[in-house]
């Protein structure tokens, strides 16, 4: 017979090589996660925070975790940071976060553009 199906049984965190860590979320509905951050330092890949410095020797944080954005980790190392460089170019990840919210500017460029097609 079948083992009995635990919760989130088998889903852990896994590293891509040495440069990116990521930390599936199964659950649905979860916000904030907890995550074990392995030695060394590490770049929240969505916000570009700097979660853990060089001395880190292995420490747990909680990250929000919303849907669609998975908590990903990478090495705060140079080659890193020209990857990030171009997935930003590409629009595969917006910091948007990082800035802080002052959408009331941007809203009225937006519409502004969108007035100058017709």
């Amino acid at each position: 017979g079948g083992g009995d199906g635990g919760g989130d049984c088998g889903v852990s965190s896994f590293m891509l090589g040495d440069l990116v860590y990521v930390v599936p979320v199964v659950k649905s509905g979860v916000v904030k996660r907890k995550v074990y951050l392995p030695e060394g330092a590490w770049i929240h890949l969505w916000t570009g925070e700097q979660v853990a410095g060089p001395h880190n020797i292995g420490k747990t944080i909680e990250v929000l975790a919303p849907l669609g954005e998975p908590p990903v980790f990478i090495r705060d190392c140079e080659i890193m940071h020209q990857f990030v460089a171009i997935l930003k170019q590409k629009r595969i990840i917006n910091t948007y976060k990082m800035k802080k919210s002052s959408t009331t500017g941007n809203k009225s460029s937006l519409f502004s553009s969108f007035r100058k097609k017709s």
